[in-house]
């Protein structure tokens, strides 16, 4: 007599996406940026998930203080998927304020 084919159970269907960086010409809104009073670092907060990355440079631009308008600006980290931070020419008033965008060059 034949052994019975062990029932296996079907695999999990995982979908996987992967992280893809804004291509040129994306842009989105910035809804706050803030910075500590001793700290060249500042935080931008999105009014969605931006996909930006770490490493890759952005324009950030309609910030009333000018230290805050930068081109080709280096991210150096993503705290979470609306927030990213970067570093100001200077010590700028916090929070900005202004109708800022980041733009993907």
């Amino acid at each position: 007599m034949a052994k019975p084919k062990a029932k296996h159970a079907e695999p999990e269907k995982v979908e996987v996406v992967k992280d893809v960086a804004p291509s040129p010409g994306a842009h989105g809104k910035i809804v706050r940026i803030t910075r500590p009073a001793d700290s060249f670092l500042a935080t931008a907060e999105t009014d969605g998930p931006h996909g930006l990355q770490v490493h890759q440079r952005v324009h950030i631009r309609g910030a009333d203080q000018a230290p805050y308008n930068l081109e080709s600006t280096e991210i150096t980290s993503i705290p979470t998927p609306e927030t990213f931070t970067f570093e100001t020419s200077g010590y700028p008033a916090s929070p900005a304020t202004g109708d800022i965008t980041v733009w993907v060059p």
